[in-house]
């Protein structure tokens, strides 16, 4: 039993992983209505390799699929022979690096040549005014224990849980999938006034 536990725990922690970045677009239908210029679409921090045979075209080919992925449709970015094709040499399209701590390297690119070169392809370029997205996440983590995800903002004076584990994890996951996508988000603050107006 102890296993079939841990299977299914483990298979809902894969479904989620799958299931997050596709929560994140579904709630664009929940908009607020405020919008947000995301600044440094086309720049992207990677690390640089340097045991690699050409460590800086690596990095290159990495920061654009980074830049790719934020402004271009998610089939797109994830072809590589697509992404080959379009933009065959990556430094081509480099108005500047420089390195930053950890073995990083800050790419910046031209961000006309690109948009322009996936729109004469037929690809959508998302811009960099984007809605801002409120996300509500209700949990029931089963045996009595829910919640509302909220800013991420837990009082660390609180004795540890599992719950609050479990809590920290969703969020950081989601907030990473949003950014990874370049999409705006914000978790409610979960203070007195969205708690007297939730049932859950």
């Amino acid at each position: 039993m102890k296993n079939h536990k841990t299977n299914c725990a483990g298979f809902l922690w894969y479904l989620l992983n799958f299931s997050l970045f596709v929560l994140c677009l579904n709630l664009m239908s929940i908009q607020l209505s405020k919008a947000e210029d995301i600044d440094d679409l086309f720049s992207a921090e990677v690390t640089l390799d340097n045991k690699a045979n050409n460590p800086l075209e690596n990095a290159y080919k990495e920061a654009l699929n980074v830049v790719l992925t934020k402004i271009s449709h998610s089939d797109f970015s994830a072809n590589k022979e697509a992404v080959k094709k379009l933009f065959p040499i990556p430094s081509a399209y480099v108005n500047q690096f420089r390195p930053s701590i950890d073995d990083k390297l800050r790419v910046s690119f031209d961000a006309e040549a690109i948009q322009d070169i996936l729109r004469n392809a037929g690809y959508i370029v998302w811009g960099e005014d984007r809605p801002l997205t409120l996300i509500w996440l209700a949990v029931d983590w089963g045996q009595g224990e829910r919640e509302i995800i909220s800013d991420g903002n837990v009082d660390l004076t609180i004795e540890p849980s599992h719950s609050i584990d479990r809590s920290r994890l969703l969020y950081r996951r989601i907030s990473e999938i949003a950014d990874e996508r370049g999409i705006p988000i914000v978790f409610p603050l979960r203070d007195t006034i969205d708690l007297r107006n939730l049932t859950f």
